[in-house]
């Protein structure tokens, strides 16, 4: 545009700042009264401001994945008992392999002797262990080949083998299905049963390891391998998700204090309450537990045949496992009590899981009252700008905006280049400019989105939020790369609340300071018309006059339009 096509206002000035030459003089009143329609340019088409389009807002919150805590399970408990062999297991190996092919010449040696049935236990006994060796030997290859799978060392996905160790699970059953063949009434057939179910559990047939198990409990119910068995049953339960009868199997050891599957018992029993919406008592049973510490005595391994109890490892996953079943209960201040109690230095990692476990939940305000404990017991972490951030990301997916507002200003006044914590880490200089970035385009996304709302709704409360986010803005990220499109964008929403002399303020800065801006031509332009719009209006400035003939001092206002008019 080549000419500005002023209102009647800036003839009104043009005419008191011109010489007047008529013979006589004329009053100020009478001078309006002569500025008509018809010549003050009331008539004249004059320049319009339009509407700003926003850019649209891009919030870059990257969801955590969240945990279905339904779907959290206990660790297999293969990995809870293992076999107990020494340091040197393949001396250990070698040494079995001698007994076991002596044992076998013995059994064809003896094949027709009524002792023959103890060697065929003795042996089967011995291949059941060589069978617990060779699958922990493969496991361990396996578990190597698949670290270095995953860690990119390979590409070849390996594959766990179990035809070795499978093998000896069935020489195993053929020898103690012709024990019960051959002596059903003798005082081991308590045992032959035993391991014919589990030998038939370790080749995946539950069906006929679940038929023994049921024979040796019902048949013979005070042998010493009970308790094994009714553990046997429950895991079998516990796989098919059958949490009551699990849990009636699990019982008959959690009973037995002396038991070595007594904790174990308790472990897998807590789980099964959990899972039966007896969450307190599944809290009772991991408390347990986890202050419990070492095995009672009674609870190792007795024979070579039995796998041991990890018990640390135990405890540690109780410990991970009861954080679950507080953020079930949602009772925020008696989970924090418990593990500041229990959790020893690493209490804090608990209490984080808490906090994350109660989000994933939907227990947002939950969520919010621990990590906003955390960030209390060590405020000047680097973790606390984190655990607020999601307190942040927390809100803003519930779609609660007073909340998500709240918690976004304090972390954006809380975390500053000013604040105590930002001093605590100077050294770390990536580390807050990368802070200082995510607050910056946090808190201008949230801002041009209550904007937007503000030009759809013309509502004062839109405006009035997004006038505040703005003036924050400014308060915290003057320096910003996006600093000039905010005064622009401030400037348009300031003008919509008619606060024209604010609007003119900051077009003027970007108009200044910022002439490169992609909208600096437009502040120009929105300069002038913001600024008329504040001139005093001819009424005003007839009866400040009155008909006074003597000179008179131009309002400020209309000294600053004449400038930006010159400028222009």
């Amino acid at each position: 545009m080549n000419k500005l096509l002023l209102s009647t206002t800036t003839l009104f000035i043009f005419a008191f700042t011109i010489p007047v030459f008529a013979q006589k003089r004329q009053t100020v009143g009478e001078m309006l009264k002569r500025l008509k329609d018809s010549n003050r340019g009331g008539k004249i088409q004059q320049m319009q401001k339009g509407d700003t389009s926003l850019p649209e807002t891009q919030f870059n919150f990257v969801p955590r994945e969240s945990v279905n805590l339904n779907s959290v399970k206990p660790p297999r408990s293969t990995e809870i008992l293992k076999y107990e062999v020494g340091n040197d297991r393949a001396e250990y190996e070698k040494t079995l392999n001698q007994q076991i092919q002596e044992l076998y010449k013995l059994t064809k040696k003896f094949e027709k002797s009524n002792s023959r049935g103890e060697l065929w236990l003795r042996l089967a006994e011995l291949y059941v262990e060589k069978s617990a060796l060779v699958d922990a030997r493969k496991q361990n290859v396996y578990d190597q080949q698949l670290r270095a799978f995953q860690n990119g060392k390979s590409k070849i996905r390996p594959q766990l083998d179990t035809n070795e160790s499978k093998e000896y699970n069935r020489k195993a059953v053929q020898l103690y299905e012709w024990f019960i063949r051959d002596y059903p009434r003798d005082e081991k057939m308590s045992q032959a049963l035993f391991f014919l179910g589990y030998n038939y559990f370790e080749l995946q047939n539950p069906q006929k390891g679940a038929f023994y198990y049921d024979q040796l409990t019902k048949n013979y119910p005070n042998s010493a391998f009970v308790g094994e068995a009714h553990f046997a049953l429950g895991e079998d339960y516990f796989e098919n998700e059958k949490w009551t009868e699990a849990y009636k199997q699990y019982a008959n050891l959690i009973k037995q204090k002396k038991h070595r599957l007594h904790t174990f018992s308790m472990y897998k029993g807590g789980w099964c309450l959990y899972r039966m919406g007896k969450t307190e008592e599944a809290i009772k049973y991991m408390d347990f537990i986890i202050r419990s510490g070492k095995p009672a005595a009674g609870q190792n391994a007795n024979s070579a045949s039995q796998k041991s109890v990890n018990h640390a490892r135990l405890e540690n996953e109780a410990l991970r496992d009861i954080v679950v079943f507080f953020a079930d209960i949602g009772d925020t201040r008696r989970a924090i009590d418990y593990f500041q109690k229990i959790g020893g230095k690493d209490r804090n990692s608990y209490i984080e899981k808490l906090a994350y476990y109660f989000a994933d939940k939907g227990n947002r305000d939950g969520s919010k009252d621990v990590f906003h404990y955390l960030i209390k017991s060590d405020p000047m972490a680097k973790k606390s700008f984190e655990y607020q951030y999601q307190v942040v990301q927390s809100y803003f997916y519930a779609k609660n905006s007073p909340q998500f507002k709240e918690e976004l200003y304090r972390w954006i006044n809380n975390y500053n280049r000013n604040s105590s914590w930002a001093s605590s880490n100077q050294d770390d200089k990536p580390f807050l400019e990368n802070v200082y970035k995510l607050r910056e385009q946090t808190l201008r996304n949230y801002i041009l989105q209550q904007h937007q709302s503000a030009q759809n709704s013309r509502a004062k409360f839109s405006q009035q939020s997004a006038l505040d986010g703005y003036q924050l803005y400014f308060q915290e990220f003057s320096d910003s790369a996006s600093a000039a499109d905010m005064h622009f964008f401030y400037a348009e929403l300031l003008y919509d609340m008619n606060k024209f002399e604010e609007a003119s303020v900051n077009y003027s800065w970007v108009a200044e300071k910022a002439p490169k801006s992609k909208y600096a031509s437009k502040s120009g332009q929105n300069l002038l018309l913001s600024i008329e719009k504040a001139l005093p209006k001819d009424e005003d400035l007839q009866r400040r006059v009155g008909d006074s003939i003597e000179p008179i001092p131009l309002d400020p206002r209309v000294e600053k339009f004449i400038r930006s008019a010159t400028w222009y």
